[in-house]
């Protein structure tokens, strides 16, 4: 809540062709980050091409869908306007931000275009499925396919009030592929789970994998140690959110104040100085046998 804003929010999916996922998923932290720089930077060109505004917003990578299988896609959530030459907040329309057909042109440009440099300057891995593309022409011939494809960029609609961003976010952020309440069996062999069967419906489903499959599935979506899977951008992101957030507000009337805690209960932060740190609570150390014999 204390970073909300009282203007629509808008949600933006960016996903990548069947063709390029061999590649991801060889090279997981150099084809992510690409997956999530260039979506940003499509949205902020767009922002100031077609709103002559800087766009903020929040992004969470997923790459996982309903049957566990390798989709890399980012959810981009993005206020419904941007701060203007002038430093005034413009609000969009209610219900359109931005035109998604250019978006997927654009996106579709930029992402192949870094995916070009990160095989010139090496950082790309070639073994397992992707042992060919290390093989002259092979890798400009996987660029020229995945040019000539239609790239799947989609808005959902706007949400209904700031209470359903923060449901959205809490139930997203920190997912892993698949919750516990979706297993319904699994023995020495098999694990059945329900999925989502977007070929009928969206119906819910059982699917069983041998117990080998489910957890290969399973692994696939294990990120690279230290890979930021929800990140911030624009005039959201962390140096400069907090200062943007108080100046939208005051230009749209103050609404939604940030909470804050009684004055004594702040202090500096030893890190960076930051006097906006609320003590909330103080976790005593655990003793060693405690943290053994804990089974809760």
């Amino acid at each position: 809540m204390a970073e909300l804003v009282p203007v629509p929010y808008f949600h933006v999916v960016f996903t990548m062709p069947q063709e390029l996922r061999a590649l991801a998923l060889r090279n997981k932290r150099v084809v992510y980050g690409i997956l999530m720089r260039m979506a940003w930077e499509t949205l902020r060109d767009a922002g100031q091409t077609n709103l002559n505004v800087a766009l903020g917003g929040f992004a969470i990578l997923h790459t996982w869908g309903q049957d566990l299988c390798h989709h890399p896609h980012a959810h981009f959530v993005l206020p419904g306007g941007g701060i203007g030459p002038d430093g005034k907040w413009k609000t969009s329309k209610p219900k359109y931000l931005l035109p998604v057909e250019k978006l997927k042109i654009i996106y579709r440009g930029k992402f192949l275009q870094a995916l070009e440099k990160a095989k010139r300057d090496g950082e790309l891995e070639f073994s397992g499925r992707c042992e060919d593309l290390a093989r002259p022409g092979n890798f400009a011939e996987l660029l020229r396919q995945s040019s000539r494809k239609a790239w799947v960029v989609f808005t959902k609609k706007p949400f209904a009030n700031p209470e359903a961003v923060l449901r959205y976010v809490g139930n997203y952020t920190h997912r892993v592929a698949i919750s516990n309440r979706r297993i319904l069996r699994a023995d020495d062999e098999t694990v059945t789970f329900m999925r989502k069967d977007y070929a009928d419906g969206g119906k819910q489903k059982p699917m069983t994998l041998p117990i080998e499959g489910f957890l290969r599935r399973f692994l696939m979506h294990v990120l690279p140690k230290g890979f930021v899977k929800i990140r911030f951008f624009g005039w959201m992101a962390h140096p400069v959110k907090e200062k943007n957030i108080w100046r939208i507000r005051e230009q749209l009337g103050g609404k939604l104040p940030i909470p804050t805690a009684p004055k004594e209960t702040m202090i500096a932060c030893r890190h960076c100085g930051s006097v906006r740190i609320a003590v909330v609570g103080i976790i005593p150390p655990r003793k060693a046998s405690d943290r053994i014999n804990d089974t809760s």
